[in-house]
């Protein structure tokens, strides 16, 4: 189920979109690639892939520890945090660079603002990121370090 999903879902809802959308005489039709629903599919899909990543980790684990190999009993978890949360945070960017691209390009002299707040923003996101992934992996932390988490 999870491999149809995975790699079906896009070409699936597409079939259908371009028989009834596409082929009515609205002039207006978008593409499919444009749409919501290419969206909502194309997370769906890509989740998907991710959960048979996520669940490929889980069958070595138990192989691993079958074959008498010591790992962590929260190695999948762990993983499956690491995995989705930077998916999310991707996700966030690629999301974040529709509405600023879009709320700023009416204005020609704001294309270096929207640069700028761009890559501002991608640095405070992957320091959100990079600090939930240092708590994720329970990484030690000295005190200077450690305050500024307590902060941020």
């Amino acid at each position: 189920i999870i491999v149809a999903l995975g790699w079906l879902t896009v070409p699936s809802v597409r079939l259908p979109y371009n028989a009834f959308v596409r082929s009515s005489k609205k002039t207006d039709s978008r593409d499919f690639e444009d749409s919501y629903l290419y969206q909502f599919s194309s997370h769906l899909s890509h989740a998907s892939k991710l959960a048979l990543v996520v669940y490929g980790i889980d069958c070595l684990g138990i192989v691993l520890k079958t074959i008498g190999f010591r790992i962590a009993p929260t190695m999948s978890a762990t993983s499956a945090k690491i995995i989705y949360s930077t998916w999310f945070a991707h996700r966030i960017k690629t999301f974040k660079h529709y509405l600023i691209s879009s709320a700023l390009s009416k204005h020609a002299e704001a294309t270096g603002q929207a640069k700028v707040l761009d890559h501002l923003l991608n640095g405070i996101l992957y320091a959100c990121l990079g600090l939930f992934l240092l708590d994720v992996l329970s990484v030690e932390m000295g005190l200077a370090l450690t305050s500024v988490v307590a902060v941020g």
